[in-house]
């Protein structure tokens, strides 16, 4: 029996997409999103508080490493960072994601079925290769060695 996969995951998985695909962000930045994203926030209750040492042995990465890629997610608006009201020790920070950044980083625009579009109508199927499973249409012939000289 397959597993389903929640909304709540969906969304998980939605964000991370959409924050690996910034361009504007950090390899580190992205590490830090996706160990806060799934190795902290607990998912029923969005709640994601862990200490910026948990965060730094969580990606392999020192303390001081970790604050830029903080400040760099905070920046380009994918976290939400509410302090831990002074800072007494204990304390942590409470991290939210900001999910509406999902909703703005792919537009989609209905386009009628026989809108021209600048690429070639080529529906040909080509042969399967091995290990990929799915057939794949408007892909060039190999070069021949030849050609590849």
């Amino acid at each position: 029996m397959k597993a389903r996969a929640t909304p709540e995951a969906k969304a998980k998985f939605a964000l991370i997409l959409a924050i690996l695909e910034d361009a504007e962000i950090s390899a580190s930045a992205k590490t830090v999103a996706t160990a806060l994203l799934f190795k902290f926030q607990n998912t029923k209750t969005g709640r994601c508080n862990p200490s910026v040492a948990s965060i730094a042995t969580a990606v392999g990465r020192q303390r001081r490493a970790v604050f830029p890629s903080i400040e760099e997610l905070k920046n380009r608006g994918w976290l939400i960072v509410e302090g831990s009201k002074g800072g007494a020790p204990g304390t942590t920070n409470s991290f939210r994601f900001n999910r509406q950044r999902v909703l703005h980083t792919a537009p989609v625009t209905d386009v009628a079925h026989n809108t021209p579009t600048d690429v070639a109508d080529d529906t040909r199927v080509v042969e399967r290769t091995k290990g990929c499973r799915t057939l794949h249409t408007n892909q060039e012939e190999p070069l021949s060695l030849s050609e590849r000289v």
